[in-house]
């Protein structure tokens, strides 16, 4: 499956959007309910803010990828200031964070963290950025193509069994072949809608990729070949 993000505002729709969760628990390990996650974007500015329920789990979803600072308070504990939490295309993000004991004044502040893991999915994806992008040597300038950089994929186009119906395709249309997989075996999604050239099983047309933020291909945790792109 591949992924394709714009520089126009973005629609979180499904596939692009990502999420964040966690589990807000004291110094011994106890979980914190009640406690208050903020979440703000670096780039747009939006808010969002959500409760830790119960169990001191908490999760936001429908999440713009982007830079974001997360800040955790709780009565009786040190306010947590994070800024280095960085959200890819239908990325699943796990932020735990253990609060000391302390005055809701004092403030910790985490300025660099490990790499960020999904836990909560088998998916394996790769997500290539805006500055790869932009200096990638793309034939056409066409962003369909970055998808040729995941392991184990080629152009079915370039291959005896790839079809294009004679004098009404895109002559630059490709089709990924994820693991030998047939033509149609890959979705695309631009901004969370699909696009897809329902009667070639192809790539339809992207915009320039000037105007492409990131793209992410990924594999679900199955067995199955395909959706990889």
């Amino acid at each position: 499956m591949f992924f394709l993000t714009l520089h126009a505002p973005l629609l979180c729709g499904q596939g692009t959007a990502a999420q964040i969760s966690g589990i807000a628990t004291d110094a011994p390990g106890a979980s914190i309910p009640g406690a208050t996650v903020l979440i703000v974007s670096q780039g747009a500015g939006a808010r969002r803010e959500v409760t830790t329920n119960q169990t001191g789990a908490f999760i936001a979803y429908e999440m713009e990828p982007g830079h974001y600072r997360i800040t955790v308070t709780a009565a009786g504990f040190e306010t947590v200031d994070s800024n280095v939490l960085t959200l890819t295309i239908g990325q699943k993000s796990t932020f735990n964070v253990a609060l000391k004991v302390g005055g809701s004044k004092q403030t910790v502040s985490i300025t660099s963290a490990g790499e960020q893991l999904n836990t909560t999915s088998a998916e394996i994806s790769s997500v290539v950025d805006e500055n790869t992008i932009r200096e990638l040597p793309l034939n056409g300038r066409d962003p369909s193509t970055l998808v040729f950089l995941s392991p184990g994929v080629t152009n079915v186009m370039n291959t005896s069994i790839g079809e294009r119906q004679a004098g009404t395709s895109i002559p630059t249309q490709t089709g990924a072949s994820a693991g030998g997989g047939r033509q149609g075996s890959t979705y695309y999604l631009l901004d969370g809608v699909s696009n897809i050239d329902t009667y070639e099983l192809l790539a339809a047309p992207f915009p320039n990729a000037d105007a492409t933020q990131e793209f992410t291909s990924y594999l679900p945790g199955n067995d199955q070949t395909h959706a990889l792109g």
